[in-house]
């Protein structure tokens, strides 16, 4: 089955377990400029290596879900790779399927608080990505 989303679905978040994020040397988003991104196409994992779930993600989902890709265990945070509504589009992803990790993390400062990381939990394949201004394949 394959999901295609740019809108809000709803989710049950649940812990997933780490892994060792190995990002693909041979994906469409090698050497790309991320920012620039308009629709990802992945592959989730399957369960016990089978092969898992088809989606693809549209705008700012895209770009999310490419910038996690890309900060592998490092995780986002809206401090490193500002967005307007990232828990919006952690939302969205998980809705979906993919298995995002909120961690919160304190900071100092005049303002200080507490903000989110939002880490990847699953190696996902990335079958095919399109840039702004690149035509369609």
């Amino acid at each position: 089955m394959t999901h295609v989303t740019d809108s809000c679905a709803a989710h049950k978040a649940s812990p997933a377990p780490t892994f060792d994020f190995q990002p693909p040397t041979a994906s469409p988003m090698a050497g790309r400029d991320l920012d620039k991104i308009t629709r990802l196409r992945v592959r989730l994992p399957g369960p016990e290596g089978a092969e898992g779930e088809t989606i693809t993600v549209r705008g700012r989902t895209a770009w999310a879900l490419a910038a996690l890709i890309q900060a592998g265990a490092a995780g986002c945070t809206p401090l490193t790779r500002p967005a307007p509504r990232w828990s919006h589009y952690v939302f969205t992803l998980r809705g979906i399927g993919v298995p995002v990790e909120t961690v919160t993390e304190g900071h100092g400062g005049p303002y200080s608080g507490h903000h989110a990381r939002y880490v990847l939990r699953a190696a996902l394949e990335v079958i095919g990505a399109e840039f702004a201004g690149e035509a369609r394949p």
